[in-house]
């Protein structure tokens, strides 16, 4: 701006200027970039129907990481789905996990592998393997943890023992609201994969869940939840890493002792705290959802009478508690 001699604008008018400057070129944006939401053909319908109490049965699923657990687990009334630790494929032979997929096919109930938490770059062959090593006892359904992974399944870079490969997302893939379950189910779709169900997020509250949760999702009612997974080693870190699996105790600066796993074959490491448990809340009697258990390899659970009846302690971490 040029001005004459003995001539001088006020500061305060330059300001107000280029306040209303400002405030008129964001109403332009804001104009300009209007998000619309279309929803994907893929997307659930509004079925909000009360099943019939007469014919309704719970609808369960079994987390396993021993291959010893799979006919206790098969023969609870309910379970339409089991889940093997990527781990099994590992520490048993070909011949053992076959015969335990027949057996649970033989009763009509589906066989998932449940992939591991991290897919890194230097791993890729590694992973490769093991979904063909899946394929091969009669596997075509994963249990995913990260979005690598869906994309891995649906391309062509491996040996399929079906062109239809079923998934279902865990906790981890978060969905916090219908939006999320339809961008998710137009991502699956979009990779050439049949996404069959979605874990809700442990985050949420029973209230937080009711937008959400349907006959297309799975709630985790009893195992341990991951405080933390991590590339970091604490064996390693303490010099005790011998590239095989293994777990050490960690005692926490309040006195809380934890349990870390080693992941060798991938490299990374799960640190476990006190066990959730919500078999005593019924969540079943409300939600119209898969409702999965976790076991592990070291506990002595009875998975009968936890799969039934319930059992008492544990944590119900976030189910009453919303996070601050």
């Amino acid at each position: 701006m040029q001005l004459d001699d003995g001539m001088f604008v006020p500061v305060g008018w330059i300001k107000e200027l280029r306040r209303n400057v400002l405030e008129q070129l964001e109403t332009h944006l804001k104009h300009s970039f209007v998000r619309i939401y279309n929803k994907p053909e893929c997307a659930e319908t509004d079925d909000k129907k009360e099943a019939d109490d007469n014919n309704y049965q719970v609808r369960k699923a079994a987390y396993l990481h021993d291959i010893a657990q799979v006919k206790e687990a098969a023969s609870v009334s309910g379970v339409e789905s089991i889940y093997l630790d990527y781990k099994m494929f590992y520490m048993n032979d070909e011949n053992s996990l076959k015969e335990a997929v027949k057996h649970c096919q033989s009763h009509g109930i589906y066989v998932y592998m449940f992939l591991p938490h991290i897919l890194k770059a230097e791993k890729y062959d590694k992973f490769k393997c093991l979904c063909e090593k899946a394929s091969d006892c009669g596997i075509d359904r994963f249990v995913c943890r990260n979005i690598e992974q869906i994309g891995f399944l649906g391309s062509d870079n491996w040996k399929k023992l079906s062109d239809k490969v079923h998934i279902i997302t865990d906790s981890s893939i978060y969905i916090f609201n219908t939006f999320a379950k339809d961008e998710l189910r137009r991502l699956c779709s979009n990779a050439g994969v049949i996404l069959d169900r979605m874990t809700l997020p442990l985050e949420l509250t029973d209230k937080e869940m009711k937008p959400v949760i349907g006959s297309d999702t799975e709630l985790v009612v009893y195992g341990n939840v991951p405080l933390m997974v991590s590339e970091q080693c604490v064996r390693r870190t303490y010099g005790r890493c011998d590239g095989s699996w293994g777990s050490i105790n960690i005692t926490g600066p309040k006195g809380s002792s934890y349990t870390v796993e080693s992941m060798c074959e991938f490299c990374y490491s799960v640190m476990n705290g006190e066990k959730l448990n919500l078999t005593k809340e019924n969540p079943e009697e409300s939600m119209n959802c898969v409702i999965r258990y976790e076991f592990d390899e070291r506990a002595a659970d009875d998975i009968q009478l936890v799969m039934t009846d319930g059992v008492c302690g544990g944590t119900t971490g976030h189910f009453h508690q919303a996070i601050d």
